[in-house]
């Protein structure tokens, strides 16, 4: 009895894992995603709501500036590169694929947008910040 009950909850991960995505849909950059102070944002600055249980798929948009300017004293930095080091606070069952395989973006080189797909099928309720480092 015990060895059909293992049989039962293999078929049913393997069943689980092939039905989750693999990977993320590629994602298209918001060319209507900027700053009203120039500085790097994301949008949108908030996710639609999932559902545990059901597939999710949404794209963020980050706008990474050329050039950001102190406010206080006006001092203009130039952003060559940015490299996203960690993304953290994925809920469980999601993941985010980038647009960059090496997740490194050149703003003053003119890619100043970039996106991440997330995707996924949520197994856990509630709210959940993810930061990008």
């Amino acid at each position: 009895m015990r060895w059909r009950w293992l049989v039962a909850g293999l078929v049913a991960c393997m069943l689980c894992t092939a039905e989750a995505p693999g990977q993320c849909t590629a994602c298209v950059a918001d060319p209507g995603c900027s700053s009203d102070n120039g500085f790097p944002t994301i949008c949108p600055a908030t996710l639609p709501a999932a559902t545990v249980g059901a597939a999710y798929e949404e794209t963020i948009t980050f706008f990474l500036p050329a050039q950001v300017v102190d406010p206080g004293s006006g001092v203009t930095a130039d952003l060559n590169s940015v490299t996203i080091t960690s993304i953290t606070g994925v809920p469980l069952g999601m993941q985010v694929e980038l647009d960059d395989d090496d997740a490194v973006y050149y703003p003053s080189g003119g890619q100043t947008l970039g996106c991440a797909s997330i995707c996924g099928v949520p197994l856990l309720a509630g709210v959940y910040d993810m930061v990008i480092n």
